[in-house]
């Protein structure tokens, strides 16, 4: 057997070998459920390395070309009786002051599994503010617009260390164990005069979860050169278009996610431990 064509098999084989050791103890970043000792990872509409159409389901359709994923639905409320994280504020110079009292985010787990000291990804395709409030206005509507791009959040694991996961190429907010980036927000403030389009990036923190205790995430102003929401639409009276956000806040948690968390009556709930993971 000549030189070349050796050293190609030796080269494939030795791959082989590799792969073959590997499998099954590779590390991946992972949003899964805990009962007892059971770990239970979530479907993900990409990123379920190892499985296929035979035990995940792949798309619909004739050509696959829907993804599934765990459906995932957060509140954030205050004022709940219980509590469920705390309302969401953005507030502009001028000043203007907007709060939802009571807030749902839903969508879809985008990736799993996606190695070690990675992001996962949530894609967030529905957002109700309500009973939403601007400060010396009052109670008014705040639409929000994910249909002309989904908000796509990005979600480092709480294990990792310094700036290992990072959620930004360029930039450092969420570049840490826990930082969760979520870009493409888009939503209107209604102050007296009328709407102001607010547009851009939301940076928060990762919590995981415990049984009973569902996982949060908590949003924080960015530091200063770090992209934020920014007015992109204004009326008279409004901050300008180009102004940035000055103070963003709240905590949206977990209260629905497929059989994987519910609570609908005593006796008929589901609460495990859900985490993100970073062996």
């Amino acid at each position: 057997m000549r030189g070349p064509i050796r050293s190609v098999l030796l080269a494939a084989l030795a791959a082989c070998a590799f792969g073959a050791l590997t499998v099954g103890s590779a590390s991946a970043a992972t949003m899964e459920k805990i009962v007892g000792t059971v770990h239970t990872d979530f479907l993900a509409i990409y990123g379920n390395p190892g499985t296929n159409g035979a035990t995940v389901p792949v798309g619909g359709g004739l050509g696959r070309n829907f993804g599934f994923g765990e459906n995932m639905l957060f509140r954030a409320c205050a004022t709940c009786s219980p509590v469920v994280g705390a309302n969401l504020k953005v507030e502009f110079a001028g000043p203007v002051v907007a709060e939802a009292k009571d807030s749902f985010v839903g969508g879809r787990l985008m990736s799993n599994q996606t190695g070690s000291n990675n992001p996962l990804s949530f894609k967030i395709e529905f957002v109700d503010f309500q009973n939403s409030a601007i400060a010396g206005v009052g109670a008014v509507p705040s639409y929000a617009d994910t249909s002309d791009r989904p908000w796509i959040a990005e979600i480092c694991p709480p294990g990792t260390v310094g700036e290992n996961c990072k959620t930004d190429a360029q930039f450092t907010q969420g570049n840490k164990a826990a930082g969760v980036k979520i870009e493409d927000a888009a939503f209107d403030l209604n102050i007296a005069t009328g709407p102001v389009v607010v547009q851009g990036t939301v940076w928060g923190t990762w919590e995981n979860g415990i049984a009973g205790r569902a996982p949060c995430i908590t949003l924080e102003k960015p530091a200063a050169g770090n992209p934020t929401l920014a007015v992109t639409q204004t009326s008279t009276g409004g901050p300008a278009v180009g102004a940035l956000a000055t103070g963003v806040g709240g905590k949206a948690c977990l209260i629905s996610a497929n059989n994987d968390w519910y609570n609908i009556k005593t006796g008929e709930k589901e609460e495990p431990e859900i985490i993100i993971k970073n062996p």
